[in-house]
């Protein structure tokens, strides 16, 4: 970042088979929130659980991705990184999976916990509004219910590229929605990148 002019890095959902709320990766983490930068996180569609669970059907890229990217939603937030990191910029792929879908399960487990093991004071949903998310989703539907859930200014214009094959592209793809706004449309395409990354 200070000498190339880089905005950030993307990681893996994993490191070295280990959950980034490892104790030992939150200097990595003091140090992107000092420097302002911003972290993505995409797993990598040919190593996760599916490949060898299920290895048929290409449910390692359509389904293991983003099982991943809700594991790495929750070990963020119950791991207490951005607890421990309340500025950091951290986007997830995919609209961060599952994780938000389910966030009312994961609020129940740690409702259940006892306090003294419970890892972060609030539930983790009062978390899921400090990450930011990207647009590849998969459906309308997905969208608009990422949408209701964090709210148009965390979500960013997402390509997948060169996973995914666009036709004709995801720009055009988020235009052509009925269910959002055009003020909606606008943060995803530009506005939020654009303050995210200070351009």
């Amino acid at each position: 970042m200070t000498v190339l002019g880089l905005k950030g890095a993307e990681l893996d959902t994993v490191v070295n088979g280990e959950n980034w709320d490892e104790p030992k990766y939150l200097p990595l983490f003091k140090a992107a929130e000092s420097m302002g930068a911003v972290l993505f996180f995409h797993p990598q569609p040919q190593h996760n659980f599916m490949v060898e669970r299920m290895p048929r059907h290409g449910l390692f890229n359509s389904l293991g991705v983003i099982v991943e990217d809700a594991i790495v939603v929750a070990a963020l937030i119950l791991g207490g990184v951005l607890d421990a990191c309340p500025a950091l910029k951290a986007c997830i792929a995919h609209g961060g999976g599952p994780a938000c879908f389910a966030m009312g399960r994961i609020d129940r487990a740690w409702r259940a916990l006892p306090e003294a093991r419970r890892s972060i004071p609030e539930p983790p949903s009062a978390y899921q509004r400090r990450l930011y998310y990207d647009s590849v989703v998969g459906s309308e539907e997905a969208l608009r219910f990422l949408l209701d859930r964090v709210g148009a200014d965390r979500v960013v214009l997402g390509s997948d590229w060169p996973f995914v094959p666009w036709y004709p592209s995801p720009v055009t793809w988020v235009e052509g929605l009925a269910s959002l706004s055009r003020d909606e449309k606008d943060q995803i395409l530009w506005r939020n990148l654009e303050a995210l990354l200070k351009l």
